[in-house]
């Protein structure tokens, strides 16, 4: 897989890693990815990567997590630390290698 999935941070600029804060407690993660991807993966907070429906909308080279129509108001964050990874598999069933996103949720607790 030539091309990368990369995520679209805050200020509009696409990248393979991205850090930063909010104090939104629901967000979405969108991004792009290889047009040639037969498939589309997602881990959040270390879990396994899944391909469940739920957890993104993908196609045409682009991606949202979590999915609008499951989960409308974005994904819920807990506070501290979120690591969401995403990553795209090619026709040969090869893995790209995953975009990250780290946000972290400050509260009112940590102000």
């Amino acid at each position: 897989m030539a091309a990368l999935v990369t995520i679209t941070g805050p200020d509009g600029l696409a990248r393979s890693t991205l850090a930063f804060s909010t104090t939104i407690a629901r967000k979405f993660v969108q991004g792009s990815l290889p047009e040639d991807a037969i498939d589309f993966q997602v881990s959040v907070n270390g879990s396994g990567y899944s391909s469940d429906p739920s957890l993104a909308l993908w196609g045409d080279g682009s991606f949202t997590v979590p999915n609008p129509m499951y989960e409308p108001d974005g994904l819920v964050l807990l506070a501290g630390m979120n690591t969401i990874s995403v990553r795209a598999i090619d026709p040969s069933g090869m893995a790209s290698s995953p975009a990250v996103a780290t946000i972290w949720l400050v509260t009112d607790a940590n102000i």
